[in-house]
């Protein structure tokens, strides 16, 4: 199906924000390796608000900052801050990972290192969840709980979290159920 005008404007500027971003925010290449999602990246430096552009513009812009574009849609190709094929792929396998929750990628970002999520945690994460407790005040006990009231855990990283395991089909949500003490 192609695309109607407003459509391929907004491709085409997600293009060109690409390249700015590789420009100006040349570190989005170690957030990204380091596990951060697009989407966290692109709210982490406030690059929706800064560049005046839809949220979902500027998380697909952070695709052409990494990976680049070939030119293929008009406009001049240039290379992303990663070109090495395997790397690329690496990164992406592991962002899947994460995307599709499997039991060995729950973590969230903390500057640049990451923490993974305890069973303690994740447990405690349901059990609130059930008391039907605010992402905020899941996130405030949590940090207050379980890492000596730094903030490890973010308002969005709960927020996925606590939907990706209270989904029904959630084989994390089994595996914790089936480990409970």
């Amino acid at each position: 199906m192609p695309l109607d005008k407003q459509q391929q404007a907004s491709f085409r500027k997600a293009i060109r924000l690409g390249a700015v971003l590789q420009r100006e925010h040349p570190s989005i290449v170690n957030d990204y390796g380091q596990g951060e999602s697009r989407r966290e990246i692109v709210q982490e430096k406030g690059l929706a608000a800064l560049y005046e552009v839809p949220e979902w513009l500027a998380v697909e812009s952070i695709t052409y900052t990494i990976r680049g574009y070939d030119g293929r849609y008009g406009g001049d190709p240039y290379p992303g801050l990663i070109n090495d094929e395997s790397e690329l792929e690496r990164l992406a396998s592991q962002h899947r990972a994460y995307g599709s929750r499997l039991r060995t990628a729950p973590y969230s970002v903390r500057g640049k290192k990451c923490t993974p999520w305890s069973d303690d945690e994740l447990r405690y994460l349901v059990k609130r969840s059930t008391e039907r407790a605010s992402n905020q005040e899941i996130t405030d006990e949590l940090n207050t709980t379980f890492h000596r009231s730094v903030a490890v855990r973010t308002i969005n990283t709960v927020y996925h979290q606590r939907y990706n395991l209270c989904r029904p089909d959630s084989s994390l949500l089994k595996n914790l159920l089936t480990e409970s003490p």
